[in-house]
């Protein structure tokens, strides 16, 4: 039997299977310091890592939109879908170049803006 596109099931239940993750993940490191019943719920919540300290977190969240929100638009080509976290962020979309200029613009703010080298 010929598959019309042969890589199409097995990125969908890829992709809905990594955004139930993420999703997860993102639930959970928003709740996890208010909601911690355990010591071990709060250990593990300490030892998360904190890219954006309490007080910066504010500071950096409209960087942070101006930057994702052109790939939601599509201005940068096809539309993305971007879900996001304190810590975490997924870009989803059918264009691979897209993703790859994605996490270059990320990764370019983290280090440029958010944690630059030292002088």
């Amino acid at each position: 039997a010929e598959v019309a596109d042969p890589g199409a099931y097995a990125r969908s239940d890829f992709v809905s299977e990594l955004d139930g993750y993420v999703q997860k993940v993102i639930q959970v490191g928003e709740h996890a310091r208010d909601d911690a019943s355990s010591v071990e719920e709060t250990e593990a919540a300490a030892a998360q890592p904190d890219t954006l300290g309490d007080d910066d977190d504010e500071g950096f969240r409209e960087g942070l939109e101006s930057l994702r929100q052109p790939y939601r638009e599509g201005v940068m080509g096809a539309p993305a879908e971007v879900a996001e976290g304190k810590n975490t962020v997924m870009y989803t979309s059918e264009d691979v170049n897209l993703l790859h200029q994605a996490m270059i613009d990320e990764l370019a703010y983290y280090c440029l803006t958010i944690r630059p080298p030292p002088p």
